[in-house]
């Protein structure tokens, strides 16, 4: 299956360090607007046993310490008091006014850190906090306020000219979140930019609010798409964040899941991994469980585990960051609608359509309500509608959404970003699924050469692009020139991917059906066979993929003269396709396309004719009358709503009419077909003869 270019939480951080109430609330999602009206998602309770979650989701069992409801609330008192003084110690017009101001707020910050010292800290003989390896460690809070202290003296000493530089901050710190709310991430860029370049000279590297801008301009430079250059400033980010608040604080922790999530975006899984486990597991202790950075972080977390093809595990923590954003932030941020994407995605990879499409559904009606129809998310949005409806087959559906997917990307964006690029495969591979060839061939050719030159020859959606290369050349025939392609696309998956991931996998079947196309059987067995047991492995013994190696096993060894062999495949492909059938997919029209992928009529007479080889001619009429009965039934359904969609557009209504109200009995017969049918594979599964 292709990839799609799916949501992912971007990891900006407000500027000012402040350890007090609020101060990281919410950290994940800078900028956003959370005053939109309220929406109504319709999706599925999820009510998991914390048993059945996977360890890194069960519920934690320490006490955090935290303020007395007194002291918290003086200090929430002094949070206030000292912005308003900061702001007047740099913009008020005498430097008296400017000093008197610094000079108040440093009284209460040292007043603020002799509070959280007392009742947070590791004093008097007692051991309030401890690090992961139980070893006494300074609350996250007290080393934040420490810090704070050192950022107000430091601006006591600066110069008038200092002073209104950092002044103009502010006020662009509030561009910047419009303009990334707004999805303007090259003017935010721009803008982060110069924010940068003042405290990096008036404030030096390692103050908090610097490195807090250095985080923010690799979270920037990664939504361009300038992985390389992003991925340099994550690094410094976190590396001065350890070193200055210390490895468990919350920032330090961000910079940590932003990094691994960066990793991911650059196929790099085994060096993203330790970063957002080690950020989950600290964010979970040091915030808990329903604060929106934790939620962040299992998100993440969830992008790497379906990067990696562990899908199931993947749903798992997109579902919990689901469930926690809409009770922490509501249904109309941002994080929220990223969220119903991501379990969208992980049910489209594990073929659950219907269910996918409610939840891609409800992503794109959010981000249109709330973001409008084109910030980034939106487009992305439309751009995973019409994959999904082009994976269920409803292929003229799903060509509008692509059409404005990819031209509000050129627009916007331009060509040569990543979101292009992909727009611009997804429509080739589009095309291609509706025997356009020529048409398919110049986009997958500009995708192709876009993503080489922007991504490197082995990122994983260069790799996309260069099988679908060579699936085009296949298809037209030019079988020579395919295998080029083919190979460059299996020896990239299996060094990015690995060689248990399902894209490696389809590499893998893709050259043996190339080879055997070619007469080269003993070449393909090979291919086939490694692909088929991995299908097993991963994706399991009822799965699309895994039914299709076992057809194309049985079809390499009866070409060999390899009967009982191929027989023995067949029968295993045959009733894998009749489970699939009755618990993957749903409704009718999906049910067709199902068939029709599947190849089930040609399968199953391939399976009778080698039956008929191996003397066992008897067995062959049951063998059709299965498969060729059920292939019926599924093909009448797709008639029936195809012919249905034809006389709706002639724009008829009482037509219409009619035409529904002669479908009732024919629909009523086709149920009750197919609840026999659920019971007849029902009775097969428990051990039952089928007839």
């Amino acid at each position: 299956m292709q990839h799609i270019h799916t949501f992912i939480t971007q990891i900006l951080v407000g500027s000012v360090l402040i350890a007090g109430p609020g101060a990281l609330s919410p950290p994940a999602a800078f900028g956003q607007d959370t005053s939109a009206s309220p929406i109504t998602l319709d999706l599925p309770e999820w009510n998991p046993d914390p048993e059945d979650l996977p360890p890194e989701l069960r519920p934690l069992d320490f006490v955090r310490p935290v303020l007395p409801p007194t002291q918290a609330k003086e200090c929430g008192d002094f949070v206030a008091r000292i912005h308003d003084l900061e702001k007047t110690g740099l913009t008020a017009e005498s430097r008296e006014t400017q000093n008197t101001a610094l000079d108040e707020a440093i009284l209460l910050a040292e007043r603020m850190l002799a509070i959280r010292e007392e009742h947070q800290g590791n004093t008097g003989g007692a051991i309030r906090w401890r690090d992961i390896t139980e070893q006494p460690s300074e609350w996250w809070e007290v080393t934040g306020e420490r810090r704070y202290l050192e950022h107000v003296r430091h601006l006591r000493g600066l110069d008038a000219g200092a002073r209104n530089e950092l002044s103009l901050v502010s006020t662009w710190d509030s561009d910047t979140a419009r303009l990334f709310g707004t999805g303007q991430y090259e003017e935010a860029l721009v803008v982060t930019g110069r924010i940068l370049d003042i405290r990096r000279r008036v404030l030096g590297n390692n103050n908090p609010n610097t490195l807090t801008s250095i985080h923010n301009t690799g979270a920037l430079l990664q939504l361009r798409g300038r992985l390389s250059d992003a991925e340099a400033y994550f690094r410094e980010a976190l590396e001065g964040r350890r070193a200055v608040l210390g490895e468990e604080h919350p920032y330090s922790l961000m910079s940590m899941s932003g990094l691994g999530l960066l990793l991911v975006a650059q196929d790099r899984f085994a060096a993203a991994a330790p970063y957002l486990r080690q950020a989950l597991r600290g964010l979970r202790r040091v915030l808990g469980d329903s604060h929106a950075s934790t939620l962040m972080a299992a998100n993440n977390t969830g992008m790497l585990l379906a990067s990696q093809g562990r899908l199931a595990e993947a749903e798992q923590f997109h579902r919990y960051s689901l469930d926690g954003r809409q009770r922490v932030l509501g249904n109309a941020h941002v994080d929220t609608l990223v969220s119903v994407g991501n379990v969208g995605y992980t049910l489209l990879l594990q073929d659950r359509l219907a269910d996918a499409e409610q939840y891609y559904r409800q992503a794109l009606y959010g981000n249109v309500r709330v973001l409008g129809e084109e910030h980034p998310n939106t487009i992305v949005s439309i751009g995973n509608m019409g994959f999904l409806l082009q994976q269920q087959g409803r292929l003229a559906e799903a060509e509008p959404y692509y059409h404005q997917a990819l031209e509000r990307n050129r627009r916007l964006r331009g060509n040569d970003h990543p979101s292009t690029l992909t727009a611009i495969n997804k429509m080739g591979g589009l095309l291609f699924a509706q025997d356009r060839l020529d048409e398919a061939e110049a986009y997958c050719k500009e995708s192709l050469d876009g993503r080489r030159k922007a991504l490197g020859s082995e990122h994983h959606e260069t790799l996309t692009s260069t099988a679908l290369m060579g699936r085009l050349h296949h298809a037209r025939g030019r079988i020579a020139e395919a295998e080029p392609y083919y190979r460059e696309a299996l020896d990239g998956r299996q060094r990015v991917l690995g060689p248990s991931h399902r894209d490696t996998l389809n590499s893998m079947a893709t050259i043996g059906f190339l080879l055997s196309a070619q007469g080269r059987l003993a070449e393909a067995e090979p291919y086939y066979r490694e692909a088929l047991d991995g299908c097993r492995r991963v994706l399991g013994p009822e799965h699309v993929d895994t039914y299709a190696c076992l057809s194309h096993m049985g079809a390499i060894h009866r070409a060999q003269g390899r009967h009982a062999e191929a027989e023995s495949y067949y029968g295993e492909a045959l009733a894998t396709a009749e489970r699939l059938r009755v618990d993957v997919i749903g409704g009718a029209s999906a049910r067709a396309t199902l068939t029709g992928m599947m190849r089930l009529p040609e399968i199953t007479i391939e399976y009778a004719r080698t039956l008929i080889e191996l003397d066992r001619a008897h067995e062959s009429i049951s063998v059709l009358e299965r498969g060729r009965s059920r292939a019926a039934l599924d093909m009448l359904g797709q008639d029936s709503r195809s012919l249905l969609e034809s006389v709706r557009a002639v724009g008829d209504a009482d037509r219409v009419a009619r035409y529904e109200s002669s479908l009732v009995e024919e629909r009523s017969a086709l149920t009750a077909l197919r609840e026999a049918e659920a019971c007849q594979a029902a009775l097969a599964g428990s051990g039952s003869a089928e007839d």
